[in-house]
């Protein structure tokens, strides 16, 4: 199992389309990169600016530290987390 798995995800409940995967929802105080200010991957803010919506698979570059220009998973983490700017 990968390290980054210990996060807890909880999915979304939604009506979902044909072929459509359920997102997972993080906390903004989750240290994952899909919470993190220096990731580049594609990702929602809930409602109220408190979570982040993304697939589970999602992957994005890393724009700072020694992953810089790595495409990292959303589950990931390292120790150059910041959270992301848009949050509340």
């Amino acid at each position: 199992m990968h390290k980054s798995a210990k996060f807890a995800l909880c999915i979304i409940n939604s009506n979902l389309k044909k072929g459509e995967r359920m997102a997972a929802l993080f906390s903004k105080t989750q240290k994952a990169c899909v919470t993190c200010n220096f990731w580049s991957g594609s990702r929602d803010l809930a409602p109220c600016n408190q979570r982040v919506t993304a697939q589970p698979n999602a992957s994005g570059k890393c724009m700072t530290g020694v992953y810089k220009g790595i495409d990292k998973m959303a589950i990931a983490n390292c120790d150059k987390w910041v959270p992301w700017g848009v949050f509340k």
